[in-house]
């Protein structure tokens, strides 16, 4: 029996070469599916700096997986499902990451906050400094930093509480700690 080459077999002969194991069949696959799954993943708004990470996973996944093909749907619908489910993970492990990287920073700016202020029990001390700067913020700014410091929210969270857009939400984080930063630095005695 002769195998058919892979640019000229179908999507249904790749699948089934490549359930017996055929790497070049499977090559096949990721080929003429890999544009369809980094537009499908920009249609998800995965960030253009982890398209090729999550696409890599997605074709991972799809290889795992193929086993479980039933071969008479599409497998561009079901390529996609595996890229939705793949999406929906990466999202909640950036977000993880996200409170992780944000808890550790927080952490050791309440550690450093209070070394700094058991040293410097003075009026000059970086703590009162902050409580001082804390208060010239605008209203809002204080609220933003409130919800996500003090109740942990998320920056969408807090969109939807302050019926703003997220992005507007971290540019006002930034902006706020920005303030607070140059603000503490001009109070505090070298």
């Amino acid at each position: 029996m002769t195998v058919m080459p892979i640019e000229d077999a179908s999507l249904e002969e790749l699948v089934e070469r490549s359930r017996q194991g055929d790497l070049e069949a499977f090559s096949g696959i990721v080929r003429r599916l890999h544009g369809e799954v980094r537009g499908f993943l920009a249609m998800m708004a995965v960030t253009p700096d982890w398209i090729d990470d999550v696409a890599q996973e997605v074709f991972i996944e799809v290889y795992r997986g193929l086993a479980r093909f039933e071969a008479d749907r599409s497998l561009l619908k079901w390529v996609r499902g595996v890229a939705r489910n793949v999406v929906r993970r990466h999202g909640e492990r950036q977000s993880r990451e996200s409170r992780l990287r944000q808890d550790a920073v927080s952490q050791w700016l309440r550690r450093r906050q209070e070394e700094k202020a058991v040293e410097s029990d003075e009026t000059g001390s970086p703590l009162e400094a902050l409580r001082k700067c804390l208060d010239r913020l605008p209203e809002h700014l204080r609220r933003v930093l409130k919800l996500q410091v003090a109740e942990g929210m998320t920056s969408s969270a807090i969109a939807k509480i302050m019926e703003r857009s997220a992005d507007a939400v971290r540019m006002a984080l930034m902006r706020a700690r920005g303030l607070l930063q140059e603000c503490v630095q001009s109070q505090v005695r070298p």
